[in-house]
């Protein structure tokens, strides 16, 4: 007897339902969200250990993973004596793919990330489907576009392809604030009927989740969720009644401490003041209100950060604000709680415009508080991306719902349009990648670029992947437009898509990668076998890609001569030779003072940028080199 969908929960209907766009109960949401989110899996997987890490966060936390798997320290691990950045829910995750692949490589440390991007994908389907299915809507499109718009938003799917702590904390921060927006939805569209505006159940669900996001990146992951809820509360039901619901006794207290409080005692105890330093103080207070070591950027960061991480759409989030602004400026100026129940019946869309005021003010809010932090980089916006689909899908249905069936017509028209030029580009990519691997066009690449040749290499030996896959996205575009003109047509063009953006996303990682050379270091420096002491400062991140893919633990001295010990051993005895890894600058400075002699240089790599070749830096070059009396 066959296993049917109904074995995993599915409804059996679910698959004409789909093919109709007839799909308007919760269950059928449910299953919507369980396959598509099935289907962005499958297609994202085959690219996650397709480029090396190239990039101090990513090997940073892959370390971690790596201490936990070889040397059993799963509750305090510490890249060679450094206390780890981030707490340790993400490195759990991995570290248990890794004993069961038996293996740490670039795959199963981004495996994580690309776990909790297929959740929050579905997350996102089944709280949009359900803001549909409370305001009767009769296309499911509000939905099921959700999906769409945050799988193929560049900053979401560059981080499903990431081995760091956002993906897995942002799936945590945007289930908690799910819990409470559903909770707010009951009370928005029962017409302000229900007395209390948040369940107990609800709020306690909200602390649960805020402790596994704080697990996961610390203290940010209860902060923003907080933050956030308590605007919303303020902004339905005043700034009193906020307090007093927030401050509210909830056995969710208890969760959360249950889960926050035993690893972060453990830790303190065993490290003490190095553990506040680092993970409190540095990681979070310094990089909010700025400090010697943090990256600080001006409070504008964000503006060209979040059009150019998020485009298209960004374009259209900003273009439906300001419209948005413009025609219901009054209202969103007071409170929701002055509208009365006669005043939302007067626009058929006014409750539903009420939840998507709540996702705006999600948005808006996380916004302000990063761009108010002096610490800032382009990952911190991703717990921001599904607020913006939740709200663009609305948005857009709302828009659409008051023009023309012959509009409507056209703008389906150009998706379809869209989706096969797609398609034709994954063709014209293929012949490209065919066209490198001839031997004339190689020699030519070769000859004019020759500072990127090893980039050149890996990508003709990864050619061959990219082919296969591009092709089996375009025939699989190809064959829904000959069979079907609905939702198939759609999904597959949405798949290609998808595979597109990550093939593209994952191969300029990979060129980028190979450039840098981090693994070819780490390959020629294992080839000897003599003890390796590296010498740079606490928060000098250039090192850590080599020592991931060192996996071996190494020596720490900070940047001094005496870091330095010159050895009376022959020259040739590499076998227990110490060998020091440096930036060339340090090694320069050694030598202009005569403090030591370089008896060898081994290897050198080369850490590329284009701000560094433009200004001839040579400050993030590495040397690796042993010395003699």
């Amino acid at each position: 007897m066959g296993a049917g969908p109904e074995k995993f929960g599915l409804s059996k209907s679910f698959l004409p339902a789909l093919i109709r766009l007839n799909i308007k109960t919760r269950s059928d949401f449910v299953s919507a969200a369980v396959y598509l989110a099935l289907l962005y899996f499958v297609s994202v997987l085959p690219f996650l250990g397709l480029a090396p890490i190239g990039g101090s966060s990513e090997a940073r936390e892959a370390h971690v993973v790596q201490v936990m798997v070889r040397e059993g320290r799963w509750f305090l691990p510490t890249r060679n004596g450094l206390i780890p950045s981030k707490p340790p829910l993400y490195h759990w995750v991995a570290a248990v793919a890794a004993k069961v692949a038996d293996q740490v490589d670039e795959f199963i440390v981004r495996l994580p990330s690309l776990f909790f991007a297929t959740l929050l994908l579905g997350l996102v389907i089944m709280e949009a489907g359900e803001l549909a299915r409370q305001a009767k809507s009769k296309s499911p499109l509000i939905g099921l576009g959700a999906v769409f718009i945050l799988s193929t938003t560049y900053g979401f799917a560059n981080l499903a392809l990431d081995s760091r702590v956002d993906m897995t904390a942002a799936f945590f921060i945007n289930l908690a604030l799910l819990t409470i927006s559903r909770s707010l939805g009951r009370h928005i569209f029962s017409g302000y009927s229900e007395e209390n505006v948040v369940g107990k159940r609800s709020l306690a669900m909200f602390y649960l989740w805020c402790a596994l996001a704080v697990l996961a990146k610390g203290p940010l992951g209860l902060v923003l969720p907080a933050l956030v809820c308590f605007v919303w509360l303020a902004w339905l039901s005043g700034v009193k009644k906020a307090f007093l619901i927030m401050s509210r006794p909830n056995w969710g207290w208890f969760c959360f401490m249950a889960l926050v409080l035993p690893w972060y005692a453990w830790a303190a105890y065993n490290w003490g003041a190095a553990f506040w330093g680092r993970q409190l103080l540095f990681e979070n207070l310094d990089r909010f209100i700025g400090g010697a070591d943090v990256n600080s950027e001006s409070p504008w960061f964000y503006v060209p950060s979040f059009l150019r991480s998020a485009c298209p759409w960004s374009l259209l989030f900003v273009f439906f604000v300001i419209r948005e602004a413009r025609l219901f400026w009054p209202e969103c100026l007071q409170p929701a709680s002055r509208a009365s129940k006669a005043a939302m019946e007067m626009h058929p869309c006014a409750r539903l415009a009420l939840m998507r005021h709540l996702y705006l003010i999600w948005f808006g809010v996380g916004f302000v508080f990063f761009s108010l932090a002096s610490g800032k980089r382009h990952s911190y916006l991703l717990p921001l991306y599904p607020a913006m689909s939740l709200y663009l899908t609305s948005a857009l249905q709302d828009w659409l719902s008051t023009r023309s069936e012959r509009l409507r017509g056209e703008i389906s028209g150009l998706a379809a349009k869209a989706s096969g030029a797609a398609a034709a580009l994954a063709l014209l990519l293929v012949l490209a990648l065919q066209c490198i691997k001839l031997e004339a066009v190689s020699l030519y690449l070769e000859n004019k670029l020759d500072l990127f040749r090893p980039g050149l290499f890996w990508l003709q030996a990864k050619a061959w992947m990219a082919q296969c896959l591009l092709l089996v996205c375009m025939l699989f575009y190809l064959l829904y437009r000959r069979r079907y003109s609905g939702l198939p047509l759609y999904i597959a063009g949405w798949l290609t898509v998808v595979a597109m953006l990550t093939s593209i996303i994952a191969f300029g990682r990979g060129i980028k990668a190979e450039l840098k050379g981090f693994k070819m270091v780490a390959a020629e420096i294992n080839q000897r076998l003599g003890e390796l002491t590296v010498i740079r400062t606490t928060q000098d991140e250039l090192f850590d890609p080599v020592l991931f893919y060192l996996n071996r633990r190494v020596r720490l001295a900070p940047p001094k001569a005496s870091s330095v010990q010159c050895e009376n051993q022959p020259l040739g005895a590499e076998k227990n030779r110490h060998f020091y890894l440096s930036r060339e600058s340090f090694l320069n400075d050694l030598l202009k003072n005569g403090a030591a002699k370089l008896k060898y240089l081994v290897v050198e790599a080369r850490f590329i940028e284009r701000s560094d070749l433009a200004h001839k830096r040579t400050d993030r070059r590495m040397v690796l080199f042993s010395c003699r009396p």
